[in-house]
């Protein structure tokens, strides 16, 4: 299942013509991802069926990343 959603982010990369950015440094990539995994992690511990969790938790993550793109949102640089 998670394996789906790193090939979504692959996709989303792909189709705004931008290259993956680098791991935990100014971008929202890795704190979308962590994010998506406190949430599918939580929705599952109250029993929600695995293919809504994995709808919500899938679109959740790439809306945050369209999102922290269109508006240009970074993590704070140390």
């Amino acid at each position: 299942m998670y394996l789906l959603l790193w090939v979504g982010g692959l996709i989303r990369d792909i189709l705004t013509h931008e290259l993956p950015p680098t791991v935990l440094k100014t971008d929202l990539y890795a704190t979308a991802a962590l994010i998506g995994g406190c949430i599918s992690y939580i929705m599952i511990m109250f029993n929600f069926s695995t293919n809504i969790t994995f709808l919500i938790v899938s679109l959740f993550v790439f809306s945050l990343r369209i999102f922290a793109i269109k508006f240009k949102l970074q993590l704070p640089k140390a």
